[in-house]
């Protein structure tokens, strides 16, 4: 997983050229991006070998009102969402955990939810909700 790599890199044939190479190699068997912003989601798609995305609830949000979702299918990429308790649509409840939780996991592209804890009482929040 490459965390938060520029587009710039994204977009550079040496980096094509050495991903593919290290899957060729059997040196990795899935290669991932961790990006921070659409574009970057769209230069990480122009690279073949990679295998998933993480990005943000929001940057999950809008990918999936674009065409790109079509590519994420085709290609059978794995998409891991995170900052799941920033995301607009979920409410500062007392059951926000178990809402941010369920809207992160609900577009049917989404592979996984990474639950970041900054606390104790973040964990405090998520543990009935996973249990």
């Amino acid at each position: 997983m490459l965390h938060n790599p520029s587009r710039e890199i994204l977009m550079s044939p040496e980096t094509h050229e050495f991903l593919a190479e290290l899957v060729r190699w059997q040196s990795v068997s899935h290669v991932g991006i961790s990006a921070t912003s659409f574009e970057e989601v769209e230069a990480a798609l122009s690279i073949p070998a990679v295998t998933m995305l993480q990005v943000s609830s929001v940057v999950a949000s809008a990918l999936m009102r674009a065409p790109l979702t079509g590519l994420l299918r085709e290609r059978d990429i794995g998409l891991f969402v995170r900052e799941i308790l920033r995301a607009p649509e979920v409410s500062q409840s007392a059951d926000r955990p178990a809402k941010a939780f369920s809207a992160a996991l609900a577009p049917p592209l989404v592979t996984s939810a990474i639950v970041g804890m900054s606390s104790r009482a973040h964990l405090d929040d998520f543990l009935p909700v996973v249990s």
